[in-house]
């Protein structure tokens, strides 16, 4: 950590490089102070960088003891359950979905929001196609609803089984499209981004 006063990004980025240096050694005392700080952006870059990147699994075990601490639900400042749920959208890895769905019925928004983002960058249609259309149906977020419709449409992803209910909160820059059984959302034409 270090102090606000300094803002020289070269002096970060020293420090940094020098813990990068150290390589594992470094991880334990990371983890402690992951599980004490308010902001782990830097630390989840350093986690990065100091376990080998074919092993994402002990990467992420890491992010689950610090996840175990930070449940779904309440929390003040939310912003390290933030900074978590992101994170594990940039590993890809079978286990990612299982760990984010919960934070889907978070009380912050912004918490959901990071949730969905990372599910709908895993991709993995069997493991969060279900549980986003639940959140689509529910949520009273605009913002949240346009970002999975979104996210549907870029990927692909079947609605027909939830037709009507998507039907009924679907933003206005999108429309259902069906041919057959295959019913998909789509962007209309000419939709602002």
């Amino acid at each position: 950590m270090y102090d606000k006063t300094i803002e020289d990004a070269q002096e970060k980025e020293w420090v940094f490089e020098m813990l990068v240096g150290k390589g594992g050694v470094v991880l334990e005392p990371l983890k402690k102070y992951m599980l004490a700080a308010d902001s782990i952006s830097w630390p989840l870059r350093l986690l990065d960088k100091i376990v080998d990147a074919q092993d994402k699994g002990k990467r992420i075990d890491v992010i689950v003891e610090i996840l175990e601490r930070h449940e779904p639900g309440y929390e003040r400042d939310p912003t390290k359950k933030i900074q978590l749920l992101t994170h594990l959208g940039s590993l890809k890895h079978a286990r990612v979905p299982s760990l984010v769905i919960p934070y889907l019925e978070d009380m912050d928004e912004g918490v959901r929001y990071a949730g969905l983002e990372t599910l709908i960058r895993q991709g993995d249609e069997a493991a969060a196609r279900a549980q986003l259309l639940d959140l689509f149906a529910k949520e009273g977020s605009l913002r949240l609803r346009i970002r999975i419709a979104d996210g549907f449409a870029e990927l692909g992803w079947s609605v027909a089984d939830r037709r009507a209910d998507i039907e009924k909160v679907l933003p206005e820059t999108f429309q259902i499209e069906a041919r057959g059984a295959d019913v998909r959302i789509k962007k209309k034409a000419g939709a602002k981004e």
